[in-house]
């Protein structure tokens, strides 16, 4: 933990380089004007007025060598992501370029728009902040740019990445942008975090190689994040996919309890200038390194591309390389733990050395198996008593609930291998401890064998596990061992703490980013089984080279009764006690509320929709929990029980313990309103409807028929459903709009059966429109049920509207 708060101190000489205070003093103004909704007066003005203005500030300070240029762009356009289908209208982006007149420039990307109820402090506006001080610095300077360097503030990223989608496709600039770089935030300040790189070009992981001065990052987070594991995206994505350019990823992660809620405000950042003066610092001398003279920027489409696995060692060094040569590394670290293995075989010849060796392998593995069966059991009964998330607001709850059995089982899998399998009698000396040692980094080393050849980059966190203690046993026994076996062997024992140590830093890191997410990984998931399985992997990878010397404690098993009867009576205190409630005003539930008015039923009727975010729900919340369930009225009549869900997906997890009450109808619904332009089957037997939408800036189209969609307006794919149940295939379309738009169309194309061409069997195609309504006041019903929650639960509010069509 101490070297992941590792931060600098803020630059006090205002004549050189990124100086924090600049940056603070432009992210208060502009967390200062509250919530920024795309299309909300906060985001399409003021923040719009507001960065203009620092802009035009930077303008008149610019060294007269540069020449710095402002667009403020509206822009309209479609297309998908996934099965979602995504539209929009006159979104706003600023973009300024700076440098020469050239056809190769570096794209720099914030947002400056937000989530309902969050000032956006991190996530995005001290990105933003950081983005105008390095404008300044670099504006101001008297030495030229060889590459331009194009800044985009963009204005609607949380719906999804919109606005980014706009520019890259459709502005003047796009075309000579040959790499970018997206600064993103999934918590509350910390370091900024290299998770995403490329894709296919090492060259952008090795200028950042080169240039910062305070490096952190992991390929590990690059795997997991474009597996899908986090849900979440980035525009890196966006730049990826249809600008097709190489570029780097950045999020501060430290506190991701306060994402997306009321609290990402200045005071949640720990260190603001100590978080701003490091980000500030690494992108600056980034965008330096990038256009200077000896960058590939121009040339990047002919440089050989390859994936690149990348690491920061505790954040003071920073390494990567290609795929093809971490074949070479990790190959040449097998080979030479097989060398060890030979050394230590062959003055002896005996064979015996392989079985003990192959033993005490499988004893490891015997105790992994054990370790991660008896915490993802204690997962499942934790969940199965409703005390799941014990540790989500103190995650030091994790070392009785889980480490602890970790570690009991592990030197007693040691302790009984040398008693009954071995026959050995336990006792420490340095030639059983070496006999222990070896094994484990046999197991390593066929660990890494395996992942080598799947080529799963993240095999770079075992390389040390192998390389290591394979090389410090080798050099000692050629050159030491003869002279003093015993210093020998303590200084191999020594080299392998080092692992211990990475292993747990990377450790931290992970549970730092996960245990946050579990807060809004949805009702059905228990997340203790994600949770219990990787602190069992971190505490197994940790403490593997160590878990021999327990074994030589005198009456080990004595030991390890006392500490699992102490890991039970913890486990039961946080079952029975409010030391394991998992939330708290700082680390919240989060929950949102529709006041939704609807005609999908007769007659129209009015009522309030709790969504719940994660596993605890409603059982913390007993005035909640007393509330009809949202599976309680449906009806097949009505797809997805006629609600304004995010996606039919969230509906088939939430739709048992999302709750619902009675309301009174909202004085918005007239806002909402759908045309029909067209409804016609041709003799091929295509139905092509036209549709025209009015209402507020965020809108939705749910459409559920069990005919195939062949095509929709949004782009040229085929519509891919959301879902797929016996009543047939759901698809989404998603519109947002900035400035004020009149009204948005779609036409969408079904392939119909033969004979359905009555009235009667054309009935066959439900649509439901929503309008959502994701700032402005609250109604009276839903301010006063909010009043009712404890401190510790964030609400999400809007108020939307829902009109049902057959066609």
């Amino acid at each position: 933990s101490y070297f992941n708060d590792l931060l600098p101190s803020p630059n006090q000489n205002e004549q050189n380089g990124f100086v924090a205070e600049r940056a603070v003093n432009d992210l208060k103004g502009l967390v200062n004007i509250g919530p920024k909704v795309t299309g909300s007066d906060e985001n399409e003005v003021l923040a719009i007025e507001y960065i203009m203005k620092v802009i035009s500030d930077i303008k008149k300070t610019a060294a007269s060598i540069h020449k710095l240029e402002v667009d403020l762009q509206q822009v309209s356009g479609s297309f998908s992501i996934g099965a979602l289908g995504l539209h929009y209208n006159n979104l706003q982006n600023i973009i300024v370029k700076l440098g020469p007149r050239n056809n190769s420039s570096l794209l720099i990307n914030c947002h400056f728009d937000t989530v309902p109820t969050s000032p956006g402090a991190s996530d995005d506006g001290l990105n933003c902040a950081v983005m105008l001080e390095v404008l300044r610095v670099i504006s101001s300077s008297k030495k030229p740019l060889t590459y331009g360097i194009i800044f985009l503030f963009n204005g609607a990223e949380e719906n999804p990445l919109l606005a980014s989608h706009g520019f890259i496709t459709q502005h003047k600039w796009a075309k000579e942008i040959k790499a970018f770089i997206n600064l993103e935030s999934c918590g509350a300040g910390g370091r900024e975090v290299l998770f995403q790189s490329g894709p296919n070009c090492s060259w952008v992981v090795d200028a950042y190689t080169e240039a910062v001065k305070h490096p952190s990052g992991n390929v590990i987070g690059e795997e997991l994040f474009q597996s899908g594991i986090i849900p979440s995206d980035t525009d890196f994505r966006i730049f990826r996919d249809y600008g097709h350019i190489p570029g780097l990823d950045f999020a501060h992660c430290r506190d991701g309890y306060v994402y997306h809620t009321t609290k990402d405000d200045l005071n949640s950042i720990i260190d603001l200038p100590g978080v701003i003066q490091h980000t500030g610092d690494n992108l600056l001398s980034m965008v330096l390194t990038f256009t200077g003279n000896n960058s590939k920027l121009p040339t990047l489409h002919f440089v050989p591309h390859q994936n690149s696995i990348y690491f920061d060692i505790l954040g003071f060094y920073f390494f990567s390389y290609s795929l093809n040569t971490a074949v070479l590394i990790n190959s040449a670290a097998i080979v030479l733990s097989l060398i060890s293995v030979l050394m230590l075989w062959y003055p002896s010849r005996k064979l015996w050395v392989f079985v003990d060796l192959a033993i005490r392998a499988l004893a490891l593995l015997i105790a992994l198996a054990l370790s991660m069966i008896y915490n993802l059991l204690l997962a499942i009964i934790l969940d199965t008593v409703t005390a799941s998330m014990t540790w989500f607001t103190n995650s030091f709850v994790l070392v009785p609930l889980y480490v602890l059995p970790t570690v009991v089982f592990m030197a007693l899998s040691i302790t009984l291998t040398d008693l009954f399998l071995l026959e050995k009698k336990i006792q420490f000396s340095s030639e059983n401890a070496l006999m222990q040692l070896l094994p484990t980094q046999t197991f390593w080393a066929l660990i890494l064998l395996v992942l080598t050849i799947m080529q799963i980059r993240s095999a770079f966190v075992l390389l040390p596990f192998v390389l290591l203690p394979a090389v410090v046993f080798i050099l000692l026994s050629l050159f030491y061992e003869q002279h003093n076996k015993w210093v020998a062997r303590v200084i191999y024992i020594l080299s392998t703490f080092f692992c211990s140590i990475y292993i747990t830093y990377c450790g931290i890191q992970g549970l730092r980013l996960f245990l946050p997410i579990t807060g809004r990984a949805g009702p059905t998931i228990n997340p203790d089984l994600p949770i219990a399985g990787l602190v069992t992997l971190i505490t197994f990878c940790a403490y593997s080279y160590i878990c021999s010397f327990p074994a030589y404690v005198r009456k080990i098993e004595r030991w390890a009764k006392y500490l699992m009867i102490l890991h039970a009576g913890l486990t039961l205190v946080l079952i029975f006690s409010n030391v394991g409630f998992p939330f708290s005003p700082n680390t919240p539930q989060r929950i949102l509320i529709t006041d939704l008015t609807r005609n999908s039923t007769t007659p129209d009727e009015s009522l309030l929709f709790v969504d719940i975010w994660e596993r605890r729900g409603v059982s913390v919340l007993p005035k909640v929990a007393t509330l009809p369930t949202v599976k309680a009225f449906c009806t097949n009549k009505v797809p997805h029980c006629g609600l304004p869900w995010a996606s039919p997906k969230i509906f088939m997890k939430s739709a048992e313990v999302s709750r619902w009450l009675p309301s009174t109808p909202h004085d918005l619904t007239h806002m909402t309103r759908l045309e029909v332009l067209s409804n016609n089957v041709t003799s091929d037997n295509v139905r092509t409807i036209s549709l025209k939408m009015f209402g507020p800036d965020h809108m939705t189209l749910i459409i559920h028929t069990k005919y195939p969609m062949l095509s929709w307006s949004i782009d040229d794919l085929t519509p891919t459903p959301v879902q797929t149940t016996s009543t047939g295939s759901s698809y989404a379309i998603r519109h947002v709009h900035g400035l004020e738009t009149l009204s948005w169309e779609v036409t969408l194309k079904f392939e119909i059966k033969d004979g359905d061409s009555n009235e009667g069997e054309l009935k066959n195609i439900h649509i439901d429109f929503i309008g959502h309504h994701m700032h402005g006041p609250m109604s009276a019903s839903l301010e006063s049920f909010i009043a009712t929650l404890p401190s510790w639960v964030h609400v999400t509010p809007s108020l939307a509207t829902l009109r049902a069509y057959k066609f």
